[in-house]
């Protein structure tokens, strides 16, 4: 068939009334298989599977809370903790291994050192007699100390501030009796008066002589009306204040 240059001018400007038909030199498009649109329509729902995962991923990093930046590690290495002391109920250990004693530290009136602190090497208080951790003083009076002294018991040196011995509670040894200046009765160290003769025992001597009251033979314990002490029937001065028997 001849090639109609005319009409295929027209038919390219859109003039030609005539059914349009394909050029023959132009393949018409090979129509898809059917294993190739399964292909296809498998590869979209993978695709919006995906795009759905990314979505949620999305949604979950936004919701979630942030998370807490790790603590730092020092590498300097740590010292160990020294062990705490003991303390004991009563006399509190310090950490130098000092104590502290409970009777000096409660009571009211008592000559102490501060809060009656003792040093570590001492067993007793020197105030009180009380022994480290007990709580309760000694059951031994004190005598009177006018200077340093060594401990009857177990020779230990001792101060002349102590009146008991720090290293195993002892007393000071009571000075030795002497005689009454007034009428030479014995006086235990106790005694302040001569119950004989009245004297002071502080009295080293007594210008004049002193005479014994004299006696009316009654032997009952008496009560001294100053002091109010109890005085034996065979005194006649009260031992404590001096008063003379009514």
């Amino acid at each position: 068939m001849p090639f109609d240059l005319m009409a295929h001018n027209r038919e390219l400007d859109g003039t030609d009334d005539a059914p349009k038909r394909r050029p023959s030199y132009v393949a018409a498009p090979a129509a898809k298989s059917a294993e190739q649109e399964r292909a296809e329509q498998a590869k979209q729902a993978e695709l919006a599977a995906q795009m759905e995962a990314m979505r949620k991923l999305d949604a979950l990093q936004l919701g979630a809370p942030k998370a807490k930046p790790k603590p730092t590690v020092d590498p300097r290495p740590t010292r160990p903790s020294a062990p705490e002391t003991p303390q004991s109920p009563h006399s509190p250990q310090r950490p130098d291994g000092e104590w502290r004693c409970k009777t000096c530290s409660t009571r009211e009136a008592a000559e102490t050192h501060g809060d009656c602190t003792c040093p570590a090497d001492f067993k007793f208080c020197p105030t009180c007699g009380e022994a480290a951790g007990a709580g309760v003083p000694s059951d031994k009076p004190p005598n009177p100390v006018s200077g340093d002294w060594d401990c009857p018991d177990c020779n230990e040196p001792c101060s002349a501030m102590f009146s008991y011995c720090v290293e195993c509670g002892g007393v000071h040894p009571p000075p030795p009796p002497h005689d009454c200046a007034g009428c030479g009765e014995v006086m235990p160290h106790s005694w302040k008066f001569c119950p004989d003769c009245g004297t002071a025992a502080t009295v080293d001597k007594v210008e004049r002589g002193c005479k014994p009251p004299e006696t009316t033979g009654e032997e009952a314990d008496w009560t001294c009306t100053k002091c109010k002490d109890e005085i034996p029937g065979g005194f006649n001065f009260c031992q404590e204040c001096g008063e003379a028997r009514h």
